[in-house]
């Protein structure tokens, strides 16, 4: 499966944010979105990306290099940081901040994202492969949200509330990376050990519990596999990998999962 990084995928946001230049930035990322400028979606968007932002420098800051090449690369990483973290985005043009956050500081980060990748990298699924993972997801939420039951009903919602978080992301923020995404998909497995963990088996739910339990991790298995985590064995420090050791580490009992996603 081909492979992206958190670099790359900047600079290709970037390049989509600064495309029409008469129009806000603000703007763009609602557009975009599909979400509305002050509402708590829309500054979440920009968390995440100056949340890449920071990513990418960090990778840098670890890279064997020379060290005024280093603090070159990072004074670009900061001249786009400083467009998203500005208390005027929302009143910014495109072709105001366009040679800024594309030109001369986004060719660095393209320079630089094979090398960051052999740090972090993430699968890069094609269209037909993230249809089949939405509607995976989509299955999942409804099963789960059409289920009546009252007796411990946080395990329903918590994973409700994580499957939201990640279809919304798959969904319709597709063009922020697939990093972005696969960091929604952590949310669901994390929610998934919580409460694994927090089942009580002789309790007169037990059975309605397992149910739930159990089909969620067939769909975590399934998201996982589209993904191609199973086959991948490199040492890379990549979360989203620990995330699949994770759930793996379900099948056979494992005990200290959660740690895995720390």
């Amino acid at each position: 499966m081909p492979l992206t990084d958190p670099a790359k995928e900047l600079a290709e946001t970037l390049n989509l944010l600064a495309a029409e230049p008469n129009v806000t930035i603000s703007e763009k990322i609602a557009r975009g979105a599909n979400v509305k400028i002050w509402t708590p979606d829309f500054f979440r968007i920009l968390f995440e990306i100056t949340n890449r932002i920071d990513l990418v420098a960090s990778k840098i800051r670890d890279l064997p290099m020379d060290e005024d090449l280093r603090q070159d690369a990072l004074r670009s990483v900061s001249n786009i940081r400083s467009v998203f973290a500005s208390s005027g985005i929302l009143d910014q043009y495109n072709n105001e901040i366009k040679n800024t956050i594309t030109g001369s500081n986004a060719t660095v980060l393209k320079m630089l994202s094979m090398v960051i990748r052999e740090q972090v990298s993430y699968p890069l699924l094609d269209s037909e492969a993230r249809q089949a993972v939405l509607e995976e997801c989509v299955t999942l939420q409804n099963w789960l949200t059409d289920l009546q039951s009252e007796d411990r009903d946080f395990i329903r919602q918590a994973l409700i509330e994580g499957l939201d978080s990640f279809i919304f992301r798959l969904e319709r923020l597709e063009w922020l990376g697939h990093g972005f995404v696969l960091d929604g998909l952590k949310e669901v497995i994390q929610a998934y050990l919580s409460v694994q963990g927090a089942r009580v088996v002789d309790d007169s739910g037990a059975e309605l519990q397992d149910a739930i339990l159990a089909k969620t991790k067939a769909s975590i298995f399934r998201v996982l596999k589209a993904f191609d985590l199973a086959k991948d064995t490199s040492e890379r420090a990549d979360w989203a990998l620990r995330a699949y050791g994770a759930v793996a580490a379900l099948a056979d009992g494992s005990t200290t999962v959660v740690a895995l996603l720390n």
